[in-house]
């Protein structure tokens, strides 16, 4: 007699949870970090700029 059990189709679950939790913890660091940085380089890049004009325009106002 054959067994039974040989012939049986396995399921297996499997838990993605923690999978699915630092999938949205990369998008959302992803996104701040992004922000962040653009933040950063725009500043810098403001105050470059403003220096840049007030130094051609600062002595135009000396006495």
């Amino acid at each position: 007699m054959q067994d039974t059990r040989l012939m049986e189709t396995q399921k297996f679950h499997y838990d993605n949870n923690i999978v699915r939790a630092f999938l949205y913890a990369t998008i959302v660091f992803g996104i701040i970090g992004f922000i962040l940085g653009l933040t950063a380089a725009l500043m810098l890049f403001i105050l470059n700029y403003l220096n840049f004009y007030l130094e051609l325009t600062i002595p135009l106002f000396r006495v």
